[in-house]
């Protein structure tokens, strides 16, 4: 009886569609929808910051997940959190990774702008 219990239960495992690591994290997903330049163009934020060490390749992996979420903390903490982008909701990483793409959180990554001006 317990044996035919795992069978089933190992049967029901593998039938039931697994979610992508994609579509469990926002971020990665937000990212991945980005145009290659974008990609590309972000992680060279990144690495100008010193948040990314890795290839400019536009492609997601560890260090460019721990660039993304680092970063994002340094922008909260370095706009006297004013400025704070909500990495678990895709809605919050793309309004971040375009901005970033862009250059537009060059003032916080690099001490450029106002960011200090009180």
């Amino acid at each position: 009886m317990l044996r035919r219990f795992f069978i089933l239960a190992a049967m029901a495992a593998l039938a039931v569609p697994s979610v992508s690591m994609a579509q469990a994290n926002p971020l990665q997903s937000s990212f991945e929808k980005l145009a290659d330049r974008d990609r590309r163009a972000a992680q060279e934020q990144l690495q100008t910051g010193g948040f990314y060490t890795g290839a400019i390749d536009g492609r997601y992996g560890r260090g460019t997940q721990s660039g993304l979420i680092n970063a994002a903390e340094f922008i909260y903490e370095n706009s006297y959190r004013k400025v704070r982008f909500d990495l678990s909701s895709p809605a919050g990483t793309q309004g971040y990774l375009t901005a970033l793409a862009r250059g537009d959180l060059g003032k916080y990554l690099f001490g450029e702008g106002d960011e200090a001006d009180y």
